[in-house]
């Protein structure tokens, strides 16, 4: 409030959605708040308080204004609006097939790998944590003897400060039998709480690499 300051005054505020990714009453309890602020003379300045409300769901950052009106006599809005957002301070993962179809390999030759990553998105200032497993194909399925006996085909992942993408590698076992190519899929589940699983499980496949000959 500027300029002549003597008598008291009263105006009205309100919330309103703005922007792209606007807020909505449901950011405020289901009502988008309002009210009124009075002026006594002499006073020139007032503070809103907005308090959205919480949730553990992962969304964009969302926008607002707050906009000013009055029907007092003599009194100018020179600027009737100012804008905000609510942050997100969720986060959110992505599970993606780094390398998740491969040749079981020869046991003469390289050891072949699966690999997978998980991306992580939004709030990354805290902390979270997946779990993960390898689940074989109810037909034509991995099998143990697919793995080394140091691979690990489950476990927990966790992020910490600033951590946005973990790549987890599972060695195969070479043979030189003839097979079925083994299908499966990788699945994260048992997110911590405020972290959003955007793709949770993606397929993959090893494939036989070994041939049969006759001669006859």
């Amino acid at each position: 409030r500027s300029d002549y300051l003597d008598s008291e005054i009263t105006i009205n505020w309100n919330v309103v959605g703005n922007g792209i990714n606007q807020a909505n009453a449901n950011d405020f309890g289901g009502t988008f708040p309002s009210g009124n602020i009075t002026f006594l003379a002499n006073e020139t300045t007032k503070t809103i308080i907005l308090n959205p409300t919480a949730d553990t769901d992962y969304e964009s950052h969302e926008g607002y204004n707050i906009v000013l009106s009055t029907s007092a006599t003599g009194v100018v809005l020179l600027d009737n609006s100012a804008s905000g957002m609510i942050l997100n301070d969720e986060d959110a993962l992505t599970l993606v097939a780094t390398n998740l179809d491969e040749v079981e390999g020869d046991p003469s030759g390289l050891q072949s790998q699966l690999s997978f990553t998980v991306q992580r998105s939004g709030d990354v200032k805290g902390t979270s944590t997946v779990e993960w497993e390898l689940i074989p194909n109810s037909e034509n399925g991995t099998k143990l003897s697919d793995f080394t006996n140091t691979a690990i085909l489950s476990g927990e992942l966790e992020f910490t400060l600033g951590v946005s993408s973990q790549l987890i590698t599972i060695p195969l076992s070479s043979d030189n039998n003839l097979e079925e190519d083994a299908g499966f899929t990788i699945k994260l589940k048992n997110a911590s709480e405020g972290t959003a699983l955007l793709v949770d499980e993606v397929n993959g496949f090893i494939r036989n690499d070994d041939a049969v000959f006759n001669i006859s």
